[in-house]
């Protein structure tokens, strides 16, 4: 996580878009609509020479990529369809990777311990989910490697008050879309210090030390989005509307302190 133009936009040089055929059957299917940037980002965090696993898989493009790129010593990968999965398990028959796929929902029925863990993809209220569901392995592990959709806020919550301390974060943009990235580790203790200041919850405390263009970029868009939904109720005078303008002037005020603080 270097400085914050390179972090902006992440590259990738893996082409996993090529189709590739073995008797006259398509190994890779074409990945066109793949978000390449947020699967670079995932995976840079992937140290080698460890057990990964790679929740809610689909078709398999983050666990093929670990094995390509990190040379783990196993890669399991699972989903709750059996129907996706199944189109890793066609591709890996007649490929040299050797990834091992599970049918399930979650990380509580893995019977093996697993030291690194992606959840990417996902809202966070389900992400906390399958790790609540999944302490006692989550717990064995390493590290946590996590890309909520939404729901950051409360997934950053979640992981200290369940003693998980969040070591990194990062961010991508892919398709017009910014992405967060939290990297998170069993506590040693058990018990997570807390941050004391609640925007840390919100929006990331790493994000404001790197001061990364996204994070500003990602604070105007949600000022944006804020604005917009307080024109559409600005004239209806309910008490419900009153209360949730109060509210909603108040958020867009924090982002502009936030802003005003970061672009010093």
């Amino acid at each position: 996580s270097g400085g914050s133009k390179a972090v902006a936009f992440c590259d990738t040089n893996l082409n996993l878009k090529e189709t590739i055929k073995i008797k006259g059957r398509e190994i890779f299917p074409n990945f066109m609509g793949e978000n390449m940037n947020r699967l670079d980002t995932i995976i840079k965090y992937v140290d080698a020479n460890k057990v990964v696993a790679d929740i809610g898989s689909d078709h398999g493009i983050t666990a093929i990529k670990v094995y390509e790129e990190k040379k783990p010593k196993k890669v399991i990968a699972t989903d709750i369809s059996k129907d996706s999965l199944q189109k890793l398990i066609d591709k890996l028959e007649y490929s040299k990777y050797d990834i091992k796929t599970i049918v399930t929902d979650g990380i509580a029925d893995i019977d093996e311990d697993m030291d690194i863990i992606i959840i990417s993809g996902m809202g966070g209220y389900l992400i906390a989910k399958i790790l609540d569901e999944g302490i006692l392995q989550a717990k064995k592990s390493e590290k946590l490697i996590l890309q909520p959709n939404n729901s950051q806020e409360y997934l950053r919550t979640w992981l200290h008050d369940n003693g998980f301390d969040i070591i990194d974060e990062d961010m991508c943009e892919d398709d017009n879309f910014i992405y967060n990235i939290i990297i998170a580790v069993p506590d040693e203790d058990g018990i997570a210090e807390k941050y004391e200041n609640p925007d840390y919850y919100k929006y990331g405390k790493f994000n404001f030390e790197k001061k990364y263009l996204l994070f500003l970029k990602s604070l105007n868009k949600e000022k944006q989005h804020l604005s917009d939904i307080y024109d559409k109720i600005k004239d209806k005078d309910t008490d419900e509307a009153e209360m949730r303008k109060e509210e909603l002037l108040k958020e867009i005020k924090n982002i502009e302190e936030i802003l005003w603080k970061l672009e010093k």
